[in-house]
Parts: structure tokens; sequence; C-alpha cells
């Protein structure tokens, strides 16, 4: 187990933990089956249908499915007798990506790596990145009942969203770029010219 510290914003966050398992003297693991552990908020538990052999709710196919198939390849390749394999499972790439980020500090060189993710059962050699960017606007405080003693931060940032979102963005090997805005903030009550 590695230790992840808590979620970046979350003050009262838990500790979460990284796994990464691998064969006696092979710390290093020529192969290493990695996926993630947790899944998109919002969170509500798994629930196992054991008749139908079915795994319904949130991260059943991303990726509890991928973790139960790795754990079972990875069984069955030390079976056959290549036993320099590992597993790395890791936190938060739903969210802050920190789990990786831990994981990083492993130092692990893997010949090979499969990346657990749902590709309608298409192998993938590479897919999309991601850019995160933190847009701010700074405004000056007032009254609403004042607002020409202010400036609105939050009217501001309303007006580059709307660009951003009339952007057009480029498309390649890998397809379209999309747009998320994922959470936005602002303002520090409904009677005051946000700052």
């Amino acid at each position: 187990l590695q230790p992840v510290p808590p979620q970046r914003g979350l003050v009262d966050g838990e500790e979460r933990f990284n796994v990464f398992a691998h064969r006696p003297g092979a710390p290093n693991p020529e192969l290493i089956f990695n996926t993630h552990m947790d899944t998109v908020p919002p969170y509500f538990p798994a629930k196992l249908d054991r008749a139908a052999g079915i795994l319904r709710g949130r991260g059943a196919c991303d990726t509890k499915s991928l973790m139960a198939a790795q754990m079972l390849a990875a069984q069955a390749l030390v079976a056959a007798g290549q036993t320099n394999v590992g597993l790395l499972f890791v936190v938060s790439e739903e969210t802050d990506h920190t789990g990786m980020q831990v994981a990083n500090a492993l130092n692990l060189a893997p010949r090979w790596m499969v990346v657990g993710e749902p590709t309608e059962k298409k192998v993938i050699r590479a897919q999309k990145g991601i850019l995160k960017v933190r847009v701010s606007c700074q405004g000056i405080a007032a009254h609403s009942g004042y607002p020409h003693l202010g400036h609105s931060a939050t009217a501001d940032l309303v007006h580059v969203l709307h660009e951003l979102l009339r952007e057009q963005w480029p498309s390649g090997p890998l397809g379209d770029t999309h747009l998320n805005i994922g959470t936005l903030t602002g303002g520090e009550a409904a009677n005051v010219v946000a700052p």
C-alpha cells in the first residue's frame, strides 16, 4: 500500500492508498497492469448480483471490472511461468490525479504497461490527454445597490467562459478536442458585486 494524501480541497478528506503488487524478488516488473480505483462523482455503492453474475453501479465498468480482469490475467501469467508481473491500482484518476503523481515516486520502469479503461473492447495504443486550466477574474466589491462603485468578477468570468465555449477547438488523429467547464465558483453574497 502506498499512502496518498487527502484530495486537494477536501479539508477533512481521508488518506487514501494506491495498491502496488509484485512478485517476490521482482519489485520493478517488466509488465504492469494499471488502472484506477476511484469513480466519477457522485459516489454510491456498487451492488453484486451473484445469481446473475453482474456487478452494477458506479465504477462497475470504469474500472472495477477491469481491476478484476487484470488480477485474473496476472494470475494466469504467473501460473504459466511469467512471474515478472505487477499490478498498480491508483486513486484520484477521476479528480486530481494525485494517485498517479504519488505512484511516480515508485520509479517503476516497465517494458510494458497495460492501462485498463473502457474502450468498447478495442485495443488502444494512445489516448487524448487532459489540460486543466483555472480561470480567475478580479473585481471590486461593492454593495449591489451601488454597482457603479464596484466591478463584477463573475460578469467578466461569464464573458470569458462564453468566448471559450464559442471557440473552434482543433481535431486530430485521436478525435475532437472537448472543452468542459467542470467547476465554477464566485462571489461572496447575493447583495455584493463579486470582487
